[in-house]
């Protein structure tokens, strides 16, 4: 059942727990997603990531979405354009069905960040979408560690952000990063989650979430963030698995006994990682 993203995590929010938001890259991904969700009985959001998916269009996600939404009526879903830059991929995510936006514009400062964003909250509440903004955002792995301490979210600066723009939720900046991260390398800021928590008057999101380990995650969801980006994570695992039959194990007979080792190790990956951050049984 598709839902806006701000209910399943304003929900979260509330009782300290995080939704999952993978980002899958082909129609597999979606229903291995919707299978894990529906067996531990966890809402949880399907993310878009609008310069970084070369499998299908936003609009084919959509339907696939749609397609199994409508076949896992029971488990509550948001379906996310992820790091769109413009007004222009706000509406067109819009059109094709998503039921939340995110317009990220962390390159800018953060009153051009929120002049950028507010023609897209708009239309995006308009047509009864929630929206999603970036303040500080998940460094890459490649930039320092002065680098990424220096672009932590400020909380004062957030509060007056999400008042002054309406937005539904801040991707915020407090330790994790995008890429193959090694989890003793992300320093999380615990105290500055719960600043933010305790300040900012709309969902928190975690961008760069993948490999970051179950005692980080699962303090993170405890301490106030409620959506967790991963992607990076599940896709090594279906690789590793992969790469781990065909090398060492004489290979597969078949491409379906190929994307069935794929697919195991996707779905137990992403059930830890649901798990880790207090997403299963929750419906």
């Amino acid at each position: 059942m598709l839902v806006r993203v701000d209910q399943l995590t304003k929900e979260a929010a509330a009782a300290g727990y995080g939704i999952a938001a993978p980002c899958p890259l082909d129609f597999e991904c979606i229903k291995w997603c919707f299978e894990t969700a529906s067996t531990l009985k966890a809402p949880f959001i399907i993310c878009y990531h609008a310069w970084k998916n070369d499998g299908m269009s936003a609009e084919e996600l959509a339907d696939g979405v749609k397609y199994y939404a409508a076949r896992y009526p029971e488990v509550p879903m948001g379906l996310c354009l992820d790091h769109g830059r413009s007004y222009e991929d706000a509406a067109r995510a819009i059109q094709a069905g998503f039921t939340a936006v995110m317009v990220d514009r962390s390159d800018l400062s953060d009153e051009e960040n929120a002049a950028a964003i507010l023609e897209a909250v708009k239309l995006a509440h308009a047509a009864n979408v929630s929206v999603e903004a970036a303040l500080g955002g998940a460094q890459t792995r490649d930039a320092s560690l002065e680098q990424r301490e220096g672009t932590l979210t400020n909380a004062p600066s957030a509060r007056k952000f999400a008042l002054a723009t309406g937005v539904d939720a801040i991707a915020v900046a407090v330790g994790s990063y995008h890429g193959d991260v090694k989890d003793q390398e992300a320093i999380m800021h615990y105290d500055l989650i719960q600043e933010l928590k305790a300040t900012v008057p709309v969902s928190l999101v975690m961008h760069g979430c993948s490999f970051l380990g179950e005692e980080k995650l699962r303090k993170s969801a405890q301490l106030g963030i409620s959506k967790f980006n991963v992607q990076g994570e599940l896709l090594n695992a279906g690789m590793q698995a992969a790469k781990g039959r065909l090398l060492e194990q004489g290979g597969c007979v078949s491409t379906a006994e190929l994307n069935r080792v794929i697919r195991d190790a996707y779905v137990a990956q992403l059930t830890d990682f649901m798990t880790a951050i207090g997403n299963a049984g929750r419906l």
